[in-house]
């Protein structure tokens, strides 16, 4: 054989090798249209609005009258968008006070509303009607705090979310102050200024398979996905991220008096099962909003950022993807999708 023919023969074996090299270190293993595909197939549509919400007295959000209008707002959308074939969730992350004596806040489930504080709650009262989000925003001009409701954007015909809020927004306006990013490209200044710093609409998704079913309830492997949410929320045009690891954390904390030095990943399989069991006999998985499929094999990352141009979601993409890469444990795989 010639040395031309045996140079073709070694690139060509190369070449067949690469899709099985690509799987082991965790790089990109699919093409972006399959990495949305397998997100639509394993954890529905991912596109929402984004609200912004500060009571317009600029007091405290966590208060009842505030919190039973956040409650109004995402009824309405529920409402319109909902019918015989398909509920409609629309996700808040409204904080309350939890008890003055414990002086801990926890996030509570919206069919909670009216709020009635007590020393002592179940896991079913520490039910988080949060999909998102793993904090409340501060506006540092003001101090008061801002909180957020997510719209699924596929739910709504064309241009209706923007003459729903519009609805809504005049109805609420003795007591919210509210603007929307629908999700269609650059937020506006209003509402940039009303979130001042928080999420927007823009999103970056990444998926995290570990490589067997079951994996997710490996600690090593949550630790991972806590490592990159930790490295990426240092970016400055990160707002905030959530994934399984999240609701680990959250889920131990609801069982345990809501104590936040409780809110951590267990360093033994059988704990991290015994959570997930619990979570499972939640209605709607306690309403965290899809985090991992059917398998715990695959777990699904979000990312928001804050409003950014192109350019900047160019730059935070290439860096979530760098800090994913770093946190790939032997036998997964992991890579970043495009912005939803």
């Amino acid at each position: 054989m010639s040395t031309q023919m045996r140079l073709l023969a070694l690139i060509i074996t190369l070449l067949s090798l690469l899709p099985a090299c690509r799987h082991q270190i965790g790089t990109p293993a699919m093409a972006q249209a399959d990495c949305k595909q397998e997100i639509e197939d394993n954890f529905g549509p991912q596109r929402s609005a984004l609200i912004a919400v500060r009571p317009t007295d600029s007091g405290p959000v966590f208060r009842s009258s505030v919190l039973e209008s956040v409650d109004r707002v995402c009824q309405a959308f529920e409402d319109e968008a909902s019918d015989d074939l398909r509920k409609v969730k629309c996700l808040t992350t409204v904080p309350i006070m939890y008890s003055s004596a414990m002086g801990t806040r926890v996030l509570i489930a919206r069919d909670e509303l009216p709020f009635n504080l007590q020393e002592s709650v179940d896991f079913q009262n520490l039910v988080l009607q949060l999909e998102f989000a793993r904090g409340d925003v501060v506006d540092p001009a003001t101090g008061v705090e801002v909180t957020y409701i997510h719209i699924p954007v596929e739910n709504y015909e064309a241009g209706r979310i923007d003459s729903l809020f519009a609805e809504i927004k005049d109805k609420e306006a003795p007591w919210l102050t509210m603007e929307l990013d629908q999700g269609s490209g650059t937020p506006s200044p209003a509402y940039e200024r009303l979130a001042a710093g928080g999420p927007s609409s823009s999103a970056v998704l990444a998926l995290y398979d570990s490589g067997q079913a079951g994996g997710l309830k490996e600690p090593s492997l949550l630790l991972a996905i806590e490592r990159f949410q930790t490295n990426a929320e240092r970016l400055p045009e990160v707002a905030q991220s959530f994934s399984i690891a999240d609701v680990i954390k959250l889920v131990r904390r609801g069982l345990r008096r809501g104590m936040v030095s409780e809110a951590l990943i267990p360093l033994a399989r059988a704990e991290i099962s015994q959570l997930l069991l619990a979570l499972s006999m939640t209605p709607d998985d306690g309403g965290f909003g899809p985090t991992m499929d059917s398998s715990e094999r695959v777990a699904l990352l979000r990312v928001n950022l804050s409003a950014q141009n192109t350019q900047q979601r160019r730059a935070t993409h290439k860096s979530l993807a760098r800090a994913l890469a770093a946190q790939v444990v032997p036998g997964a795989r992991a890579h970043i999708c495009d912005d939803y």
